[in-house]
């Protein structure tokens, strides 16, 4: 997945836009699961931040 978004950063070809379009259902899952992931840890840190005492 890092590979395909670096060939596309700078690289202005419908081909390789239309791989990495194609390849995107396979990265689903990947992304799904960071996003999960990315979720809990900002729940993780807001518990974090509620525990805090008021700053004075």
């Amino acid at each position: 997945m890092l590979e395909e978004r670096n060939n596309t950063t700078h690289a202005y070809r419908e081909a390789i836009a239309k791989k990495v379009f194609g390849n995107l259902p396979r990265h689903l899952p990947h992304l799904n699961q960071l996003q999960r992931a990315l979720v809990t840890r900002v729940e993780e840190i807001q518990r974090q931040i509620q525990k805090l005492p008021p700053e004075s």
